[in-house]
């Protein structure tokens, strides 16, 4: 007997250490979900490090299911692995459902992550963390079913309870705590801070709405968004879209994006900004050999290279005031819009609410009265 204690006491640790990460880990899910689907549900900033693929990822047709966003369905995938986790100690079958339950997870978490790589063109590291969590649900189910642990149930469902409760209060805290801009900078800007003379627009100067875009062409969902906004002037009368300068080269794959941004600046010079924008978010992952290039394709002899490390020139001034006015608002994501209406305290929104905010009454009526002037 005393030969078998060990082995009773070891089973008895690992037994305790697979009900621990039983409740732990779709307590994770359930923040990494929750998370996603608050920021959903309020159109706030998705925390992404800046890169905009979380966003693009978001804003993407394929963030939806039968007209409910992927987040919901995960969210309540995970509270039901939770549930599964907790009757594990006096159901028999709860860990054969969990088993079920997380590998259908996992093979929807690679489906996404296939479709965010190679449709979407973006790495969205909520997505990743998700995968990574179902798969090791789904591995432990794998372990407990040939292995049940004997839970103390009670004890275990207090545990999931406490990790619940604070996944959820983890998830309310990071998108409260997404700020999009300073508000006090916003309220003290006028619309020729936002909008100066010499920026780059489309639209007629007189439009009753101001859409200010501070974008980057390195950014995937900057050129998500892109090809949206311009078929969304084609068809709307009474928006006017400024473009403001917001490279990010510290951001892995943003590296030219400073460079781009001057040798946009050059284009503009001449009077080819937007067909040089065209081209520059037509190219995944431009380099600055591929700026030089655009450049040339719009009719501009000149390089970046020759302008961009002189911060009196023309063109990299204008860029570096672009990103003045960024970090004075305390920016971090691109693409960032500032909707500026009369009446209006000026809205900032993403690409994943730009829709929802130019729908609201009180900025819809501008657009309806825009329309009918133009018939």
């Amino acid at each position: 007997m005393a030969k078998d204690e060990p082995m009773r006491q070891s089973g008895g640790a690992s037994s305790w250490i697979r009900g621990f990460l039983a409740v732990l880990l779709p307590a994770i899910g359930v923040f990494i979900s929750a998370t996603l689907s608050l920021t959903h549900a309020h159109g706030s900033l998705i925390p992404c490090g800046g890169s905009g693929d979380c966003a693009a990822v978001a804003d993407s047709a394929y963030s939806m299911f039968l007209g409910l966003p992927v987040a919901y369905y995960g969210l309540f995938g995970y509270c039901c692995l939770e549930l599964l986790a907790v009757l594990g100690g006096v159901w028999s079958r709860a860990r054969m459902a969990s088993l079920v339950l997380s590998g259908l997870g996992s093979l929807a978490s690679l489906v996404l992550l296939s479709v965010s790589l190679f449709l979407i063109d973006a790495t969205c590291k909520w997505c990743i963390g998700s995968a990574i969590t179902m798969i090791s649900i789904l591995i432990l189910d794998s372990l407990s079913v040939r292995h049940p642990v004997s839970a103390r149930a009670l004890r275990q469902a207090a545990l999931a309870v406490a990790f619940m409760v604070l996944a959820y209060i983890g998830a309310v805290r990071v998108v409260a705590g997404a700020v999009l801009v300073d508000p006090a900078v916003l309220r003290s800007l006028s619309i020729l801070d936002l909008a100066p003379t010499d920026a780059d627009s489309v639209g007629a100067e007189n439009s009753p709405i101001t859409l200010v875009e501070f974008s980057d062409f390195a950014c995937p969902a900057c050129r998500d968004v892109y090809g949206r906004l311009n078929k969304l002037l084609s068809h709307t009368s009474g928006i006017r879209l400024v473009f403001r300068h917001f490279p990010q080269p510290h951001i892995g794959g943003h590296e030219a994006s400073q460079y781009g941004a001057v040798c946009s600046a050059l284009a503009a010079q001449q009077g080819r900004f937007w067909q040089f924008a065209d081209k520059a978010y037509g190219t995944p992952h431009p380099q600055s050999p591929d700026y030089d290039r655009i450049l040339g394709e719009v009719g501009v002899a000149d390089q970046a290279s020759k302008h961009i490390d002189d911060p009196s020139d023309r063109a990299t001034a204008k860029v570096n005031r672009d990103l003045a006015l960024a970090h004075r608002l305390a920016l971090n994501v691109t693409p960032t819009f500032i909707v500026c209406v009369p009446d209006l305290a000026p809205i900032p929104c993403t690409n994943v609410n730009l829709a929802d905010v130019l729908t609201r009454p009180e900025i819809s009526r501008y657009l309806k009265s825009a329309r009918n002037q133009t018939k």
